[in-house]
């Protein structure tokens, strides 16, 4: 999961990713955005809310390999962080560094 750390961690850099649940959520009804990844953690509650918009909206969600904790790390933040929503530009980035 180091890959999808340095993933998201050049996708903040680059300034296309937006950190938080209801965040991530707003960009996907925005159109800015055809990925979240969740945490593994995450509560199901969350992880419900964020499905149901992203089915809607025609995006993606995965859960990632990282807990909030290190979620929050990979994204500079430094609490736990629920979900990110990844910038179209770095789909296939993110995209892959999940598949390894």
């Amino acid at each position: 999961m180091e890959k999808l750390a340095g993933s998201l961690g050049l996708c903040r850099r680059a300034g296309k990713l937006f950190i938080g649940a209801e965040i991530s959520a707003d960009a996907v009804k925005r159109g800015k955005t055809k990925l979240v990844v969740l945490a593994s953690d995450v509560s199901e509650n969350t992880e419900q809310k964020i499905a149901a918009v992203a089915a809607h909206h025609g995006a993606r969600v995965e859960k990632g390999g990282l807990d909030r904790a290190a979620l929050g790390h990979a994204v500079g933040k430094g609490g736990a962080v629920a979900a990110v929503a990844v910038g179209d530009e770095f789909y296939d980035l993110v995209t892959k560094s999940l598949r390894a």
